[in-house]
């Protein structure tokens, strides 16, 4: 079931729902109505409030004192990303042509996407 009712984002991803919480990291909410939760991205943080985007590939997650968090489609894998931000507590994120808009508590950053590629 869901490991915590604070809930601060909510994107679709394909036929499922992945949700951010205040507490509980990040969790996915099935088609079938089924709670999972992810072995690299669940645990006591906080995403913040309206970070998390889906874009083609993946999926990207601002957290409170973490970075960001990176979602690899393809392999079902998060990974975080702390190099090159202006603080870790990434307060909004957007996607658009292949570039990641990261806004952060010290300012704004533009990344490509095809930099976050996990070897």
């Amino acid at each position: 079931g869901l490991r915590h009712n604070w809930i601060t984002a909510i994107v679709p991803v394909d036929d499922d729902w992945f949700v951010g919480t205040y507490g509980a990291g990040i969790l996915r909410l099935t088609r079938h109505g089924d709670w999972e939760t992810f072995a690299d991205a669940t645990g006591q943080f906080d995403v913040n409030n309206n970070a998390m985007v889906a874009a083609t590939d993946r999926v990207y997650a601002g957290t409170q004192g973490r970075g960001l968090h990176v979602y690899e489609r393809a392999s079902g894998r998060w990974s975080g990303v702390t190099t090159g931000l202006p603080s870790l507590n990434v307060t909004a994120v957007a996607a658009h042509d292949g570039y990641l808009y990261v806004g952060t508590d010290n300012g704004l950053v533009r990344i490509s996407e095809e930099s976050l590629r996990n070897p």
